[in-house]
């Protein structure tokens, strides 16, 4: 879902010429902020061939592929809404979406149950954006510990136990889902409500959580220290964060 770059931005760091310029070239790259924007005549050519609703929900996905064809539907209608403004129409659909998958049988258990934590996903990335942070982080947090650390835990309403931590980790995509939210949608999350503390004590502390090779993350927790830096008036920092960047950026092109 998409964001704009001034929701990272303060009075303070705007006003200040070489802050600016560094600010600037933060920009340039495009990571956190996310500055390409979504085609909403394109989602809304999709939207206008899809041929379900919530109310035709009961008798769609009895098997595998219809129920992953069901999460993407729903996933793309939700993000329609937040395109046009309708948050809690978004936060319906994920939620119907949750509600649906977490009822199947046991014999769609497994891809369900990996549709469910998709929708939960999405629930916070939506409470990040209407303000309610901690909520949100800790949607992305109890996921994380959920597939990453087998901690058993409850979301939208739901006990995801130990079955339920055996089939999403027999998916290693879902690990590497809940990685990037836990890690990307944090950050952001924090950013947007412009909590620098908190921003750069996150991305501090999990600074060696990417594997060495996952350049995006790595840049994504680099750019918020950077941005934290800025923020709080440690320009000193902020010198050497932007070097460590470069440096980085530099290596994957090389």
């Amino acid at each position: 879902m998409a964001t704009t770059n001034a929701i990272y931005l303060t009075p303070e760091t705007q006003s200040d010429s070489t802050i600016g310029a560094l600010l600037a070239e933060l920009e340039s790259y495009g990571l956190l902020s996310g500055r390409h924007d979504t085609n909403k005549t394109s989602l809304d050519s999709l939207a206008a061939s899809s041929q379900i609703t919530l109310a035709r929900l009961e008798g769609i996905g009895d098997n595998e592929d219809a129920l992953r064809d069901l999460a993407v539907e729903l996933n793309l209608r939700g993000l329609i809404s937040f395109e046009h403004g309708d948050i809690q129409g978004a936060l319906t659909l994920c939620r119907a979406s949750f509600a649906y998958h977490s009822s199947r049988g046991p014999a769609l258990r497994r891809i369900a149950t990996s549709c469910a934590l998709q929708a939960v996903l999405n629930v916070g990335r939506l409470k990040a954006t209407c303000g309610e942070i901690d909520e949100a982080v800790n949607l992305f947090s109890d996921a994380y510990g959920l597939v990453v650390r087998g901690r058993p835990c409850s979301m939208g309403g739901r006990m995801f136990g130990s079955a339920d931590i055996d089939d999403l980790q027999e998916d290693a995509a879902n690990t590497v889902t809940v990685v990037q939210s836990y890690i990307r949608d944090s950050l952001r999350a924090f950013l947007r409500a412009k909590d620098f503390c908190r921003a750069g004590e996150f991305a501090d502390t999990i600074y060696d959580l990417p594997k060495d090779n996952d350049w995006p993350l790595r840049t994504a927790i680099i750019e918020t220290q950077l941005r934290a830096a800025l923020a709080l008036g440690s320009y000193a920092r902020c010198k050497d964060l932007l070097r460590e960047l470069r440096n980085l950026l530099k290596n994957v092109v090389q």
